[in-house]
């Protein structure tokens, strides 16, 4: 079993070796999975309800990889640790890409128009940065001062100001459909 040397990051992420055709495949694969991942799964329904066994999931998959390359490859555990991070790293950063891109431009509240924060568009840790001296009132006051009685506040959710009537009327168009 081959041990890594000092240098094996520096190695393993050199122009050469990253344009291994099995190591771009790799990169290519946690890629694709990714994008796969998210458009067959996550795009339906609420998964952050199940954040923490996704977390573990994760661990998992990563821990198994690499376990498969250093008893596949025969490396040292270096080595597999390295290659693992950087497939993973592809990996993470096209499915938080994929998820952004979704809900910037193809989610159904985005196409709908809703105005509000263009933060608000992709996550709800802008609110929470913004209510961080628990002074959430003035922040949606403002928001209804900015945007109007309809405001998109976060990535699945629209908060709805003024009159019961008007809220009457939204939640009958949306049983029409």
């Amino acid at each position: 079993m081959a041990s890594a040397s000092p240098d094996y990051f520096g190695e393993l992420t050199s122009p050469g070796n990253l344009k291994n055709p099995r190591m771009l495949s790799r990169l290519a694969l946690g890629a694709l999975a990714a994008v796969g991942l998210h458009y067959g799964l996550f795009i339906h329904g609420e998964w952050h309800l199940h954040s923490p066994v996704i977390f573990i999931l994760h661990v998992f998959a990563f821990v198994s990889y690499v376990a498969f390359l250093y008893v596949n490859e025969k490396r040292g555990i270096e080595p597999s640790f390295l290659e693992a991070v950087l497939v993973f790293s592809a990996y993470l950063t096209t499915l938080l890409s994929s998820i952004a891109i979704y809900r910037f431009y193809f989610h159904r509240l985005s196409r709908a128009g809703f105005p509000g924060p263009r933060l608000a568009r992709i996550t709800k840790i802008w609110h929470a940065w913004a209510c961080r001296d628990s002074k959430s009132f003035l922040v949606l006051h403002e928001l209804t001062r900015k945007y109007g009685d309809f405001v998109r506040t976060g990535e699945e959710a629209t908060t709805i100001f003024g009159s019961p009537g008007r809220r009457r009327v939204l939640f009958e168009l949306i049983s029409l459909r």
